[in-house]
């Protein structure tokens, strides 16, 4: 079975990659330790395992994510479900909450476009004293993020909103914080992109108009100067191209004290804007 795992997948993995989903996938199929897998002849995979294991192999050799073979990620020491209607976390993602963890103080916090609830939920875990609210405009996406909430029992106020449609600025609640991490790739990046992740993650929450690549910024901006408290802070994760661009929309619509952060790849990926 290694022989095979390796043999299908050496032309689109590398080695240590190879190896990393090898025993994945193995402690997945056989719900084993990996130290009970290691001392096992054979993996102690049965041959109903074995063709498991060969299915998920032709998959991954399509280039599809392991995510999405498994339905589950680890994220922040969360085990997620996942699905297509679902972006797969990201690193610098993780970093983003970190920095609003720096700042967090028994707030009210508001993450628009939660899809898998990555953010809502490590943000719930990590401060317990905080309220956290989440909306999404895909209730497929929402539906996920409530069974990973109720899988780690985190108590989080989720509902549907259209952050684009008008409508939503008559929602009355205000918050501390609001953060997002939504569509912000143009399509004419699409070229430049993987096959994992352009023919099997949603493009609806990655993509944005080539003519209109600030849409949710601004939009999102529009809507927390109105619904942020008085000392409010604004989190957005960004696209790296366009940091200054996002900033100056930012502060054309009132926002201030605007500062832009870079990632562990040093990528300018996170801007965070105060109310006053």
């Amino acid at each position: 079975m290694k022989t095979y795992f390796y043999n299908t997948l050496s032309p689109f993995y590398s080695e240590q990659a190879i190896k990393e989903l090898f025993f994945l996938i193995i402690q997945h199929v056989t719900k084993k330790t990996l130290s009970e897998i290691l001392i096992a002849p054979n993996y102690g995979l049965t041959p109903k395992d074995e063709e498991k294991i060969k299915k998920i192999t032709r998959r991954l050799s399509l280039s599809e994510p392991i995510e999405y073979i498994l339905k589950e990620t680890q994220f922040r020491n969360l085990s997620l479900h996942l699905n297509n209607f679902t972006l797969i976390p990201r690193p610098e993602t993780s970093e983003l909450i970190d920095w609003i963890n720096e700042e967090n103080n028994k707030t009210t916090i508001l993450d628009i476009g939660t899809g898998s609830g990555c953010i809502a939920l490590s943000l719930a875990k990590e401060n317990p004293t905080s309220k956290i609210f989440a909306c999404d405009i895909s209730k497929e996406a929402l539906k996920i993020a409530k069974e990973n909430a109720k899988k780690h029992n985190l108590n989080i106020n989720f509902f549907w909103a259209n952050i684009l449609d008008e409508q939503v600025f008559s929602h009355k609640k205000k918050y501390d914080i609001i953060v997002s991490n939504p569509p912000y790739i143009c399509q004419k990046e699409a070229i430049l992109m993987n096959d994992n992740v352009l023919k099997y993650e949603p493009h609806s929450a990655l993509f944005v108009p080539d003519e209109d690549p600030f849409l949710f910024y601004r939009e999102i901006s529009k809507f927390a100067i109105s619904h942020l408290n008085e000392h409010g802070r604004l989190f957005f994760e960004i696209n790296e191209n366009y940091a200054q661009e996002t900033k100056q929309i930012i502060q054309s619509i009132g926002f201030k004290n605007i500062e832009i952060k870079k990632d562990f790849y040093n990528k300018n990926r996170m801007i965070k804007a105060c109310i006053k």
